[in-house]
Order: structure tokens, then sequence, then C-alpha cells
């Protein structure tokens, strides 16, 4: 796979987690019925419920950004883009593990973390590869 197609699909991750800045301006009552909807109960009220769920998704916003920004130049940016689709792999391990411990149902621990390792594993093979190339072709 070339640099292309990483770019392409740091694009696509970053422009997905850029629709995390929806839930930072969310109406309380819409993530409420949004909880609830999901069948995950009635939304704990509390300043700290809001505050980690609106911080969390303003970070996926975050690297949502950088992931879009990385893609621009994606040679120049390989160390960096190879690092965090890494700590990519590790959080969705993590988030996987999280989700189990907290009995999250099986369909939510089935998507979240295995697709955050997937994407972070694809992209760091693509990543690796497009490294092999150039350094093939180098002098």
């Amino acid at each position: 796979m070339s640099a292309r197609t990483v770019a392409w699909l740091l694009r696509l991750i970053g422009a997905v987690e850029l629709l995390a800045l929806g839930a930072v301006v969310m109406p309380t009552r819409w993530m409420a019925e949004s909880h609830r909807a999901l069948g995950l109960g009635a939304l704990p009220d509390g300043l700290i419920v809001q505050y980690l769920a609106r911080s969390a998704s303003l970070l996926y916003a975050m690297l949502g950004a950088m992931l879009l920004y990385l893609s621009f130049d994606v040679i120049a940016n390989r160390n960096v883009i190879a690092f965090l689709m890494k700590l990519m792999i590790a959080f969705g391990i993590a988030v996987l593990a999280l989700d189990l411990w907290l009995g999250m149902p099986w369909w939510w621990a089935a998507v979240e973390g295995p697709i955050v390792i997937l994407m972070g594993s694809v992209i760091l093979t693509c990543v690796n590869r497009t490294r092999k190339q150039i350094n093939s072709t180098t002098p």
C-alpha cells in the first residue's frame, strides 16, 4: 500500500473523530436520551459525568484534527504516524479490556476496541511498508 492509501485512511479516521465535536456542545437531554437508547440506562446526573463525556469528546476531536494534519505529508510524518498508531493499538486493547471489565453490552465491546486495534494495525503496517519502499530506493 502506498503513502496515498495511508493519507486517505488517516483522513477517514480523522473526519470520523472530528464528529465527536458534536458531543461537546450536545444538549444534556440529548446525551441522556442517547444513553438510554443505547440500552445503558439512565445517564447519571452530575458535573463529573458532563465533564468526562465532553472532555473525552474533545480528545477524540483533537486526535482527529491531528490525523488530518499528518495525512498531508505521510512521508515526512511517518515516524509520528507510526508512533500514534502504536498508541492507537494500545488504546484499543485497553478500551476492549475496560469494556469487558465494566460489563458494557457485547456489541459495544465487539466494536469499539477491535475497530481501533484494526485501523491502527492496518495504518501501522502501511506506514512500515512505505518506510521500506523509501529505504530500498535511496542509494
